[in-house]
């Protein structure tokens, strides 16, 4: 995700396999609160919705991709030209440009008046807006952006694109209950079922937003086997003890989408109702917002 792909750790260390690299201290307890309401896809609901994501595909003309260039700050600017991949720096920068864009007609700022900063784990963030009840988060993988805004609670989002099932892929990211539910199904049928459940926790993660990624074992996303190529499951995520943050503690709800054939993205914030829908907009990042 973001500039990272494969088995290298997403996020401020939100990818499978980071646990073996910060090392594992003991279990977190991850509790399904509730699946009652098996939705599945998205709900469209209205433009006030507090929940938005908006889905672009990463390709634009190259006088687009000055223009979005140059909306970017300074440490945006210095990551892209730090970025060592051409291809890689090209996606960060029409992500991050088009986000900008998209806050902005949020805030009703220009998109570089936009102020961004990461905190100390690399999760962008607004400051400097009175708007101290919205959140967004980013995600970028086969070849499309995703950003959620959140006037809801905290949020995160991921999205993924499907690729060939490994051992070790299989062993970083899944629960051991996961990992019983999808044995009997095809290896197209794990792929799909490995993947939707990727996305449900790296949005949760992302959404916390410290650094706290790796555990992905001690999470458990329960779902029915004949739901495996589906995105993930409307669900009520409760999180307890005491290595999440008292602030980030509690309920989180994810809803999942998909994004294409075979690229599945999921959705959390941080609340408590049960009925948040995601209004779900796809944007043209060759057009202002």
């Amino acid at each position: 995700n973001h500039l990272m792909s494969g088995m290298d750790a997403g996020p401020y260390g939100a990818g499978p396999g980071s646990a073996r690299r910060a090392g594992r201290a003991g279990p977190l307890r991850v509790v399904l609160a509730s699946q009652a309401e098996r939705g599945y896809g998205f709900a469209m609901s209205s433009p006030t919705a507090p929940i938005s994501v908006f889905v672009w595909p990463l390709k634009v003309s190259e006088a687009r991709f000055r223009a979005l260039e140059a909306v970017l700050n300074d440490a945006e600017r210095e990551r892209f030209e730090a970025t060592s991949l051409p291809e890689r720096a090209r996606e960060f920068v029409i992500a991050r440009g088009t986000a900008r864009h998209l806050l902005g007609a949020k805030l009703g700022v220009s998109p570089e008046r936009v102020k961004l900063a990461v905190n100390t784990h690399g999760r962008p963030c607004l400051v400097g807006s009175d708007r101290s009840d919205l959140d967004f988060n980013i995600s970028h993988s086969g070849g499309y952006a995703a950003m959620v805004v959140s006037e809801a609670g905290c949020c995160g989002i991921d999205i993924e694109a499907e690729r060939s099932l490994t051992p070790t892929l299989w062993g970083a990211a899944l629960s051991e209950p996961e990992k019983n539910a999808l044995a009997g199904l095809s290896d197209a049928d794990k792929t799909a079922g490995l993947f939707r459940r990727w996305v449900a926790k790296e949005a949760i993660l992302k959404g916390i937003g410290t650094g706290l990624g790796g555990h992905w074992r001690d999470m458990v996303i329960s779902v029915t086997p004949d739901d495996a190529r589906r995105p993930a499951a409307r669900c009520t995520i409760r999180l307890e003890g005491d290595r999440w943050p008292p602030t980030k503690g509690g309920s989180w709800q994810v809803r999942g989408f998909d994004v294409a054939e075979r690229l599945s993205g999921a959705v959390a914030v941080q609340s408590t109702d049960t009925g948040l829908t995601l209004a779900v907009q796809p944007v043209d990042p060759n057009a202002d917002s």
